[in-house]
């Protein structure tokens, strides 16, 4: 972390109708501390949700609960259908959703000597 840690990454998800992908960002701010970004779509979010509920019925609460929570992120797909688009971000310990706070992450803590040992940094 210490000596600038940070990546890329890609993922692209397709099972049944879901056809998700993501991209983003991470690494660590001047003090040690996580951040990143990721910009995420999901199109047939609507009807995975509906499969998941309907072959297992034990899960229709929670998939409505979610599917509750996504509602402010769904808007019309280029094929008419509802898509997912997120842009999710972390920093300063604040994790946003579309430029709204969503939530906190801990800080993380160091064990003591980590930051200058190489022990963070990859370095020995």
């Amino acid at each position: 972390a210490k000596a600038g840690g940070h990546g890329r990454y890609r993922l692209h998800l397709a099972v049944g109708p879901l056809d998700a992908k993501a991209q983003g960002t991470f690494g660590f701010d001047s003090a040690l501390q996580p951040q990143a970004k990721a910009d995420l779509t999901a199109d047939g979010i609507s009807a995975f949700l509906g499969d998941l509920g309907n072959d297992y019925p034990a899960l229709l609460d929670p998939v409505s609960h979610l599917t509750a929570q996504l509602s402010p992120y769904l808007v019309k797909g280029p094929k008419g259908g509802q898509r997912l688009s997120v842009k999710l971000a972390l920093k300063g310990g604040t994790v946003s959703a579309n430029g709204q706070s969503v939530g906190t992450v801990p800080k993380l803590v160091w064990p003591q000597g980590a930051q200058g040992s190489g022990a963070a940094t990859g370095q020995q």
